[in-house]
């Protein structure tokens, strides 16, 4: 059970988004109601585990869904430049921080690996299709997308203050 509320959480799925998912589903004519009812008694337990951990402890899978409430509560990227890059898809929680970032943020640059010389390859279709979700997200908020650019040469390690960084930071997650 554990691991299904982190899974969910990770996707950006709380106790009120299983409560609205029971709500929508209708069950045809001479179907039973079996699902409505289970998501309804997921949503209770995981509202009151939520509500258990929250009076004692940090719910480690939480921590990314209260980072986006906080940074939506107090303007935390207000004027912000952002630069996101060593991704190829994002979980729904983390597009949910991206929404923020890109509502508040005066500039946001996503580096994707894309090759749009093989279009219909379904090597880059996962990348291709968070990049929907991200001009999605920029257009629900009307926030215009600049072209992307394509690089044609290696640039990673240009400057070598930056390949440091990254040799570290990469070094400080293992």
């Amino acid at each position: 059970m554990l691991s299904l509320r982190a899974e969910l959480m990770r996707a950006g799925v709380d106790a009120a988004a299983l409560e609205e998912a029971a709500r929508s589903l209708r069950p045809a004519a001479g179907e039973g109601d079996a699902l409505p009812l289970k998501l309804r008694d997921l949503a209770l337990i995981f509202e009151g585990y939520g509500a258990a951990l929250s009076r004692s402890f940090l719910d480690p899978s939480a921590r990314l869904s209260r980072a986006v409430e906080k940074a939506a509560e107090n303007g935390f990227f207000d004027g912000a430049y952002v630069f996101v890059d060593e991704y190829k898809s994002f979980t729904g929680v983390q597009l949910q921080m991206l929404a923020i970032i890109i509502r508040q943020a005066e500039s946001v640059s996503v580096a994707l690996c894309d090759d749009p010389s093989r279009q219909g390859d379904a090597l880059f279709e996962g990348v291709r299709e968070t990049a929907r979700k991200l001009k999605g997200i920029a257009a629900k908020e009307n926030i215009p997308v600049a072209p992307p650019i394509q690089l044609t040469e290696p640039r990673r390690f240009a400057a070598p203050e930056i390949g440091c960084c990254l040799l570290y930071t990469s070094r400080a997650h293992e």
